[in-house]
C-alpha cells in the first residue's frame, strides 16, 4: 500500500500488518515452497517476490517473574523455516532451553519450541511457545499478532503469564506460591 510523500519516496509505515502472500509486506513471501521438480517433490526457494523473508529469524525471549530474581526461559535462538518435506509445517521453528536455579535452591530445567507461523486470512503472525521437556508452562502458549516492521522483518510481543514451574517457595518455614512468569519474544532478521 504506497503512502503520500515526496513522488517517488516511499515512506515506511510505523506499524505494518504483515503476511506471507504476495501483496503484503512490501512485497515479501516465505522463503521456501514445496514444487515437483523432475517428478519428485522439492524445497525449493520462494520466487514468487523479489524480497522472499529469509531461511532462518533470530530470536530473543525475556520473562519477567512476579517476585525474585530468577533467570528461567531467557534465552536466544534461530528459527528456521521448515516446509512438511524438512518435518515443519511451513513455519518457522527452534528449540530453547536452559537451566535456572528455583526459590528452593534446586535446579530447573526447560526446554521449549518457538514456533512462527502465516495466518493469511488475517494478516498477521501466530507466535506459539510449545513446552517439549519440561511441565511448565503445562500447555502451548500462542500468541497472534502482526509485524512491527517487514524490512527487515520484526515482531514482537508477550505469551500469557504462567506458573506452578516449581513445587513451592519457603519464606523461613512459610511456604508460598511458585512464582508466575510473563515471557516476551522478539523475533528478527539480520539486516
Amino acid at each position: 500500500m504506497p503512502t503520500v510523500g515526496l513522488p517517488g519516496v516511499r515512506k515506511k509505515r510505523a506499524v505494518v500488518d504483515c503476511c506471507c502472500n504476495r501483496g503484503c509486506c512490501e512485497d515479501r513471501c516465505v522463503p521456501l515452497v514445496v514444487k515437483t521438480v523432475n517428478g519428485q517433490l522439492a524445497e525449493v526457494p520462494n520466487t514468487d517476490c523479489e524480497n522472499p523473508l529469509p531461511v532462518q529469524l533470530n530470536v530473543t525471549v525475556t520473562a519477567t517473574s512476579s517476585y525474585g530474581n530468577f533467570t528461567c526461559f531467557n534465552n536466544t535462538g534461530v528459527l528456521t523455516f521448515k516446509t512438511p518435506i524438512s518435518g515443519g509445517t511451513n513455519c518457522w521453528q527452534g528449540r530453547i532451553s536452559g537451566s535456572c536455579t528455583d526459590c528452593n535452591g534446586a535446579t530447573f530445567s526447560y526446554v521449549y519450541d518457538i514456533v512462527l507461523c502465516c495466518r493469511n486470512v488475517d494478516n498477521e503472525y501466530t507466535i506459539s511457545m510449545v513446552p517439549v521437556e519440561t511441565t511448565c508452562p503445562a500447555e502451548t502458549l500462542t500468541e497472534t499478532a502482526g509485524a512491527t516492521t517487514c524490512d527487515p522483518f520484526l515482531i514482537s510481543g508477550c505469551w500469557s503469564t504462567f506458573g506452578g514451574c516449581f513445587v513451592g517457595c519457603l519464606d523461613g518455614t512459610d511456604p508460598i506460591p511458585s512464582p508466575s512468569f510473563t515471557v516476551c519474544f522478539e523475533i528478527y532478521e539480520v539486516p
